[in-house]
């Protein structure tokens, strides 16, 4: 005769037992049994049962995430490493994860990191891989960005600006929530809006020598004419180019025919206010009788500031080189050109 263990484990699991053999006596025993076996399967990942039809429901983590603060020194460092038969966080006790438990989800409610799900796509070692963020109020995620309170409601949200589609809607509103702003940012990011630009050039007829420079000596280079400009405030005086306070874009190129070899610079130098600065400087080693010295940078002045662009070399010389003898055309020797972008 077979019968369950006296007392009551719930361990084992035989359908095959009691058998019709069994005395009465052992009925209750056999309840007991039953009772605790499916308890402990049951408790595994369900809530304990008890009085009042209470229990029973998914643990976190079963049918349902897991959920709880995922980040304790760094994000998501005490991820789940148990199923929900162990005590949260789920480092500890309980059963280890296996590769049956691939597809859990988790959420992190973490203050700095949390507002993150997560799925586990492997074990050996345990690996859980972001899904993304969910939003239910405002808030700061560390290493993401501060979002708003969303869903929002946008108003006139049926078109972002057809003019006169909505009575109220202008065609020219501003981008307020994070769906519009995000992208926005973005674009801006990208893109350098310029404001205004200015041209200027030193001029030459044919045939003739531009600028002579001396011997290691800081020179003017005369630049003759302002090709264009929209910057309001700016001038070109005697080869001194005056600009606004802002900040600027330049190019500039400088063409030197000098005696022999050697170093060539040439800068972009503010010569007014409180001190003198370089704010754009080249260099180039010349090896023949003619270089090219140019350059490309960006450069800030907080006050209207009158800027000259210099030559220096080692050899004497003149701006220009193997201008054209034959022909009619005027010639342009250096050049400088200004963006504000703000």
């Amino acid at each position: 005769m077979a019968a369950s263990p006296i007392p009551a484990t719930g361990v084992g699991w035989n359908t095959a037992i009691p058998d019709v053999d069994q005395p009465h006596g052992n009925d209750y025993n056999e309840h007991h049994e039953t009772k605790m076996a499916v308890a402990i399967r049951c408790n595994k990942e369900h809530v304990a049962f008890a009085t009042a039809s209470a229990g029973g429901e998914h643990k976190p983590g079963s049918a349902v995430s897991y959920i709880g603060d995922m980040s304790t020194s760094a994000k998501a460092d005490t991820m789940p490493l148990r199923r929900p038969d162990a005590a949260a966080p789920w480092q500890t006790g309980g059963t280890a994860l296996t590769a049956a438990d691939i597809g859990r989800c988790a959420y992190d409610t973490d203050a700095t990191y949390g507002g993150v799900y997560y799925i586990l796509t492997a074990v050996g070692p345990v690996t859980w891989e972001e899904l993304g963020v969910a939003l239910k109020q405002a808030q700061t995620i560390a290493g993401v960005k501060t979002f708003e309170s969303l869903p929002k409601v946008i108003a006139n949200a049926t078109d972002f600006g057809d003019p006169g589609e909505n009575p109220d809607d202008s065609g020219n509103r501003t981008p307020t929530d994070d769906k519009e702003l995000t992208p926005k940012k973005y674009v801006d990011d990208k893109i350098t809006v310029i404001t205004g630009y200015a041209r200027y050039t030193e001029k030459y007829a044919n045939n003739t020598a531009g600028t002579s420079f001396s011997t290691t000596t800081w020179t003017k280079i005369v630049l003759t004419d302002e090709e264009q400009t929209s910057i309001t405030g700016s001038s070109l005086a005697t080869g001194v180019i005056t600009l606004p306070a802002g900040t600027y874009k330049c190019r500039y190129f400088v063409n030197a025919n000098i005696v022999g070899t050697g170093n060539l610079q040439t800068r972009l130098r503010k010569t007014d206010g409180t001190a003198a600065t370089v704010v754009v400087g080249s260099r180039v080693y010349v090896d023949a009788t003619y270089g090219v010295s140019q350059a490309d940078d960006k450069f800030t002045i907080a006050e209207e500031s009158t800027l000259e662009l210099q030559i220096y070399s080692g050899q004497s010389g003149n701006t220009g080189s193997a201008w054209d003898s034959s022909g009619g055309e005027n010639q342009i020797y250096c050049g400088a050109a200004f963006e504000r972008v703000s």
